[in-house]
């Protein structure tokens, strides 16, 4: 009898540990470990803010960079690109500059036409780029010929030529010279940029090359206003009949 009232004793002294266990290990379950994950999540949010504000650190120490470098570009060299690629459409621009530099040739333009064009997916262009198709025909003897496409070379304006032919008119034209006049007909392709975008702040990243502004041939190129020196000597015209 007593070994029987024993028994019980122990055995719910036992029952009793493994009830406390497994309330302990429900509290555990339902209390402290909701609060362990969120504590867990929390540190791990502070980890990604203090990686954000690194990059956010890391992109501000570039934007410095890349203002030093802007502020280092002369305005000559500023207004060159500018010329070379608007930022906006300038043809009737173009035309009176063409004009003039033909002008200033002493060329007769006979013909001149400027239009909007699609680039072809083949031909490498940017698609942030719009395209503008030139044709042109200008008459003068050889010597104010290559005086102009020296000018024309040597214009800021971005121009690709596509195509150049001379041709003899068999005549002479004496507002040009009273030499064997000569026709130039020129295909060429011009370009000026799409609106840039606002997002991202930076859309053609945090870098810039000024290594352009060190080719002999950039220095090279004019803007309308300063004068385009002339060719002084006259050329022999290679087109002449012998």
């Amino acid at each position: 009898m007593n070994l029987s009232l024993n028994f019980s004793k122990g055995l719910k002294k036992v029952l009793t540990v493994v009830i406390l266990v497994i309330l302990l290990f429900l509290s555990v379950l339902l209390f402290v470990l909701p609060q362990f994950n969120a504590f867990a999540q929390k540190l791990n949010d502070r980890k990604q803010i203090q990686t954000q504000l690194s990059d956010v650190d890391l992109q501000i120490k570039q934007v410095d960079e890349l203002a030093k470098k802007i502020e280092q570009i002369s305005a000559g060299n500023i207004e060159k690109l500018n010329r070379a690629l608007p930022s906006k459409d300038d043809s009737e621009e173009f035309v009176v500059n063409i004009n003039n530099l033909s002008q200033s040739a002493n060329l007769v333009i006979v013909n001149l036409d400027l239009r909007p064009a699609e680039a072809q997916t083949d031909t490498g262009v940017p698609t942030d780029l719009n395209l503008y198709q030139m044709n042109i025909a200008v008459r003068g003897n050889y010597n104010n010929i290559m005086v102009f496409l020296d000018s024309l070379e040597r214009y800021a304006r971005l121009i690709d030529v596509n195509n150049l032919t001379i041709s003899s008119t068999g005549g002479s034209n004496t507002a040009a010279s009273a030499s064997q006049v000569l026709q130039v007909d020129i295909t060429a392709s011009m370009y000026y940029l799409k609106p840039i975008p606002e997002v991202p702040a930076f859309p053609y990243g945090l870098a810039v090359d000024t290594t352009l502004f060190e080719n002999k041939q950039f220095q090279s190129l004019q803007v309308l206003g300063i004068s385009i020196p002339s060719i002084n000597q006259i050329l022999p015209n290679p087109f002449a009949p012998q």
